[in-house]
This record gives structure tokens, C-alpha cells and sequence, in this order.
């Protein structure tokens, strides 16, 4: 008998180009991820909290709210946070890595350098580091 366990993945990043090339990776896997897409962080807000998904993956430039305001507001002030949040972004660095996961993301991806073996890998690696300790 085997898992079949979904998991649930939302991508709240303003790029089309972007959220296609992490769904089409995703979907390389496909009995593996239920994928979800938004194109901003009103409406990644108003789907995380309809649908609760595993993870999000969060691009930090988004129209109107910034991505570091979403995550702050995706993960909850307390610890440990309530959703596992894998950040998006064109320019990795120490600096920005250790600065999104003191606001409580679980990870950063670098979007040209993620493959979709990379991504499947962060994203299964965030939810074992989170679920343990995620609250309700």
C-alpha cells in the first residue's frame, strides 16, 4: 500500500512566466501536488486561508503589499509559525536568507538556479522541518 498524500502548494508570485515554470515542475510530480496560483498577495492571503495549504511558495516583489509584509501575516508572529513558507526571489544571499527566516519563512529559493528536482526537494525538506512543530 502505498502514500498517495497530496500536497498542497500555493504560489503567490506576480510573474505569469514564474508561476508557470513552478507549476510545470510541480506538475512533473503529479499525483505528488494540488497547485494553487496567485498573482498578488491580497488574493495569495485570501486562498492560504481558504485552502491551507502544505507550503507556500512566496515571491518577496508583489504589487501593493511586499512580499515581506505577507509573510509576517502567512507565518503569525508566534513560534512556530502557522504555515510553511518557502521564499521566492531573483537574488539569493546570506543577508536576505537569515533576514526572511527570522520573519519566519522555512527557506529561500533562487529562482534561476531551482530545478524542479530542487524545488520538490525544498519544498518535502520545509514540511518535515515544520510539521512537527505548526500550529493549528
Amino acid at each position: 500500500m502505498s502514500d498517495l498524500h497530496v500536497t498542497k502548494v500555493l504560489i503567490i508570485d506576480d510573474s505569469e512566466e514564474h508561476r508557470y515554470i513552478f507549476r510545470r515542475y510541480l506538475r512533473l510530480y503529479a499525483l505528488k501536488y494540488e497547485v494553487h496560483e496567485a498573482p498578488d498577495g491580497t488574493s495569495g492571503s485570501r486562498l492560504a486561508e481558504a485552502l491551507n495549504p502544505d507550503c507556500i511558495l512566496l515571491d518577496l516583489n508583489l504589487p501593493g503589499e511586499s512580499g515581506y509584509e505577507l509573510l509576517v501575516n502567512l507565518v503569525g508572529c508566534g513560534r512556530p509559525p502557522k504555515r510553511t513558507v518557502i521564499i521566492l526571489t531573483g537574488v539569493g544571499g546570506r543577508v536576505l536568507e537569515e533576514g526572511v527566516r527570522a520573519l519566519g519563512a522555512t527557506g529561500l529559493l533562487v529562482k534561476g538556479d531551482t530545478d524542479a528536482a530542487a524545488l520538490d526537494s525544498a519544498i518535502q525538506q520545509a514540511i518535515k522541518q515544520d510539521a512537527p512543530q505548526r500550529r493549528p
